[in-house]
């Protein structure tokens, strides 16, 4: 596995996968794939340790390779929240600004 961790404040990993390697992931850190990666959300450890996954709020992801895969430091509902202090305010998020993002971000 080769990997290069790119970025300051949002980084993000970069990782060429050989075959038969795997990744495991937070939902939410992948921002790409390549198409011939196989991905599994199956959890591990059984039905109870499933459950208490779920109720810590924990989704996990699994990757096989070969191919290309990039993660995130932060899920999307993190980034909004960091993003947050830095918008205007009295913005909806749908004003056509450019920093609306899209909506994702609302008073």
């Amino acid at each position: 596995m080769e990997y290069e961790i790119i970025g300051d404040n949002l980084q993000m990993v970069v990782t060429k996968i050989s075959s038969g390697e795997m990744v495991y992931g937070e939902a939410g850190a992948m921002i790409y794939m390549s198409d011939n990666m196989q991905m599994n959300a199956k959890a591990k450890g059984g039905f109870l340790k499933g459950i208490k996954r779920k109720l810590a709020g924990e989704t996990f992801f699994t990757l096989r390779g070969p191919g290309h895969v990039i993660l995130q430091s932060m899920t999307i509902a993190n980034l909004a929240a960091a993003l947050r202090p830095f918008m205007p305010s009295g913005t909806s998020g749908r004003s056509g600004s450019p920093l609306s993002i899209g909506g994702l971000l609302r008073d």
